[in-house]
Parts: C-alpha cells; sequence; structure tokens
C-alpha cells in the first residue's frame, strides 16, 4: 500500500488528460501562487519533559505552491508545502515534512457523469493522550506523517420533474508513516434518491449504502449497511418537519450490543430566513438515543455556527474528514496563501488505533469584526469516545479565544487562549492543558512579512510523569509571488 502515489498518478493521468482535453479553456482561468517561508523556533523544552527539560533550536524551511481553478467543467483547489527541518542539539527529527489539501470536481460528461478526487498530508497524533502542543516541533515521538485520499465517481440524473438520483462509488485510503499505526482502505457503494421539482409541499428522500473496511494486518472486514427513507412537510416558508425510518446491519468486532437495529425518528428544520438555519433530529439507532442539530447565523460582521452529531465511526473516517489547510475563512472569503499557514494538529484527536467507536461531537464558533481594526475569534468543543471493542472511554472538551489588532496598515498584534480537559477513562488519567500566545506581524511589502511569536504551554496531568510545560518564541519570514 506504500506505493499509493505512484499508483494513484498514473491510473489518474489518462483521466486528467481527457477531461482537460474536453474543456477548451483549460489552459486559461488557473490561479496560482508560491511562497517561501523560513522559520526559527526557541524552545525551552523540546521533549515535553516533566523533569528533565531540554532547550533547542528549531529551524524550518518550507517552499509552497497554491493552484486553482473555477472553470465550467473542472474545479480545483491545491495547495502543497514541502518542509525541511534541522534542530541545532537533536538529529534524530531531522526528516522532510509533507502538507497537503487538494480537491478536484470535475463534470466528465454533461450532466451525467462526475468526478470528486481529494487529497490531504500532515502530521497526526499517534496518541492523544500522550504530549503534545499542537504542532510537529517538540521531539516527542508522538506525531506521524499521514496521508489520505479519496476518489468518487458518480451519476447525478435528474429523472424529469419527480425525482433526483444520484449513485456514486468511493475508494479511499489512509496512510500512515509511522509503522505501529495500520493503514486502511474502504470501498463504498452510495444511492440517493430524492424529490423533485413537483414535490414543493412533501419532499422525500431515500438513501442506502454499503461500505467495506479493509485494515493491513486485520484478519476480517468491517461492514456497513445502511438504507434511510425521510419524508417532509413545509407548513410554510420558515418550518419543515419530517419524519424517517431506515435499518442498518453493520458488521464488526465488538464487546457491546450488536451493531444491527432499526432506525427511525423525527426532526424539523427552521429558517426564520435567508441568514439563518436551525436542524433537529432526535431518534433511534442500534447503540440507543440518537441526535443531531446543527445552527448557522450570519450578519455582516459575525458568524455563528454551533453542531452536535452522534456517530459510528473510527479515527480513519475523522482524519479523511481533515484539511490540513484552511482555505476559507469564517465568512466563507478564501484565503490568500492557505499553505503559508503552519498545519495544525489538533489535541481533540483520536488515537490512531483500530478501534470502532461512537462519537458524540459538540461544536461552537463565534467570529465577529469589531469594527476596521479588531477581529475576535471565540471557540468550544466537546468530544466523547465509546469503544466499542476495547470497552475504553475518553471525553474531552475545551475553549479557544483568538483577537486580532490592526495598529496600521502594515503592522498587526495577536492574542490567543486555549484551555482543553480530557478524562481518559478508567486507569488512564485525567489532563488539563492550556496555552497563551501573543504575536505581531510587520508588512515589509505588499507580499513579503515578518512575525515574532512568544508562547507559554502547559500540561497538568494525574499520570506520573507527564506534567510539563514549555516556553517557545518564534521568528519568521514569509514572501510569496
Amino acid at each position: 500500500m506504500k506505493s499509493w502515489k505512484g499508483s494513484l498518478a498514473i491510473s489518474l493521468l489518462p483521466l486528467t488528460l481527457f477531461t482537460l482535453a474536453n474543456d477548451s479553456r483549460a489552459v486559461d482561468g488557473w490561479e496560482s501562487q508560491a511562497a517561501l517561508t523560513v522559520r526559527t523556533v526557541v524552545s525551552d523544552n523540546i521533549h515535553l519533559s516533566d523533569d528533565d527539560k531540554d532547550s533547542d533550536i528549531n529551524f524550518r524551511i518550507t517552499p509552497s505552491i497554491g493552484l486553482s481553478k473555477d472553470g465550467r467543467y473542472n474545479r480545483v483547489r491545491f495547495n502543497y508545502g514541502l518542509s525541511f527541518q534541522k534542530y541545532l542539539d537533536e538529529a534524530a527529527d531531522e526528516d522532510l515534512k509533507h502538507d497537503l489539501t487538494a480537491s478536484w470536481h470535475s463534470e466528465l460528461y454533461r450532466d451525467l457523469f462526475y468526478l470528486d478526487v481529494n487529497a490531504n498530508a500532515g502530521q497526526s497524533l499517534i496518541s492523544n493522550s500522550g504530549p503534545g502542543t499542537g504542532d510537529d516541533i517538540n521531539t516527542t515521538g508522538n506525531t506521524t506523517q499521514t496521508y489520505t485520499y479519496s476518489i468518487s465517481p458518480y451519476i447525478r440524473r435528474s429523472l424529469g420533474s419527480v425525482a433526483e438520483l444520484e449513485l456514486r462509488f468511493k475508494h479511499d485510503e489512509v496512510i500512515h508513516d509511522n509503522a505501529a499505526s495500520r493503514d486502511s482502505s474502504s470501498q463504498m457503494f452510495q444511492l440517493d434518491l430524492s424529490s423533485g421539482r413537483d414535490f414543493q409541499k412533501i419532499g422525500w428522500n431515500i438513501d442506502g449504502s454499503a461500505k467495506r473496511v479493509k485494515r493491513d494486518g486485520s484478519g476480517s472486514d468491517d461492514k456497513y449497511r445502511k438504507i434511510r427513507a425521510e419524508i417532509s412537510y413545509a407548513l410554510n416558508s420558515n418550518w419543515r418537519p419530517h419524519l424517517y425510518v431506515g435499518y442498518e446491519d453493520n458488521d464488526f468486532t465488538t464487546n457491546t450490543d450488536t451493531p444491527r437495529d432499526s432506525i427511525y425518528g423525527a426532526g424539523v428544520t427552521w429558517t426564520p430566513g435567508p441568514r439563518t438555519t436551525l436542524r433537529l433530529e432526535y431518534g433511534h439507532r442500534f447503540y440507543g438515543r440518537d441526535g443531531s442539530f446543527s445552527l448557522s447565523h450570519r450578519q455582516r460582521r459575525s458568524v455563528l455556527t454551533a453542531s452536535f452529531s452522534r456517530d459510528i465511526t473510527s479515527s480513519r473516517e475523522e482524519l479523511l474528514q481533515r484539511q490540513t489547510f484552511v482555505l476559507v475563512d469564517a465568512f466563507g472569503n478564501p484565503v490568500a496563501n492557505p499553505a503559508l499557514a503552519v498545519g495544525a494538529i489538533a489535541l481533540d484527536s483520536p488515537d490512531l488505533s483500530n478501534d470502532i467507536y461512537i462519537l458524540d461531537s459538540f461544536r461552537l464558533g463565534y467570529t465577529v469584526q469589531m469594527g476596521r481594526r479588531d477581529t475576535v475569534d471565540l471557540s468550544a468543543h466537546h468530544s466523547r469516545r465509546d469503544n466499542q471493542r476495547t470497552g475504553g472511554e475518553e471525553t474531552r472538551w475545551g475553549l479557544g479565544a483568538n483577537w486580532s489588532h490592526s495598529f496600521t496598515a502594515n503592522l498587526s498584534g495577536k492574542l490567543n487562549l486555549s484551555w482543553e480537559t480530557a478524562d481518559e477513562g478508567t486507569g488512564s488519567g485525567d489532563d488539563d492543558r492550556w496555552s497563551l500566545g501573543l504575536g505581531v506581524v510587520q508588512k515589509l511589502s505588499e507580499r513579503t512579512s515578518f512575525s515574532f511569536d512568544l508562547r507559554h504551554a502547559n500540561r497538568d496531568s494525574s499520570t506520573p510523569g507527564s506534567d510539563y510545560s514549555e516556553n517557545r518564541a518564534t521568528l519568521t519570514l514569509s514572501t510569496s509571488w
């Protein structure tokens, strides 16, 4: 499976040439950015050790490139950074690191045959109970390079004004450089049939899927099969309640209840205006109570989002949803040169294991622009992973705040604070982590900037020897063309 990059490129090359050859404007409409970032990090605890602190300096140089195209039949986003790092004292972690977020949507045959391709590369935590501060600077041995990709051809067809049909196949893979983290692949067939234009008042939808997951070194595959039917009724322009029923038949090793049962529930969608949407659901699945909600409220200078979901998933599925680079901001505006950003490692991430778990996930975000000079971002998260194979359970929740201020047209400052607490379950201990950072950014020219950042990170753990604190200073010079 390690040779996936070569085989993937070979298999996609004929399709790429065919697609571009049939797009008369393929050579036009491309936007590109190239950049170079030089970063120096000084740490007083490079190993994140409890009592044996070692200082070190990390040097990192990162050339990056970004490509995008919005054509009639092709939409492409490609952002890639290649980092080489060297430590003043350490030698073990000198390595090339890849950061990638890429997507390609193509209409291969007019109004019928489509293709979605996605790829991502970045660093992942091996164990979320191990040491980590949100990046891969520290030499803890708790991070690994991870690659993910998916290829999904599908047919989408309007059946007159009665229904919309989509039939999709998807293949994906998750690959780790760390030998202890097993690679995996999956194949999925999915059918979606939904109401067409004739059904304005009463809407309906039927969707079914069958998925098989294969893990390297595993003697058996995990299988997921589900079908669900939904009917909704528009009471008025604001309220649309719905009912749903279905059945799922899953086959994977578990020490809990058999993962197959009926699905049923009810929900409602409330749309009081074009800027606000709220959707609620409550029902039943094989693990008992099930529910979800999502809220989006947008104003000219602020955005509020909130969501809760409960589903059966795994670390590989969470990694497939991850993007190393942020492509749009909270207001939906494209981010200039996204590959200039440091690829962050979320502390609220799963262990790289073969376990399957029920994930309760809550997310809250609020972004507000206060005048022309200040922007504030507030966030909160809560997650609970109930492992179905090992029987363990972990709960995490945290808060974050970021403030940026423009002193002049070329000088800005930033302040950020984060805090997270974790209950790792019986025998694993509890953790509290927090960090405080501040920095300044000076634009030297239209395309060149210099930044200086200070950060303090701290962890208090009930596990002996797992406490640590770190003070860090970072100098960054970036230029683009």
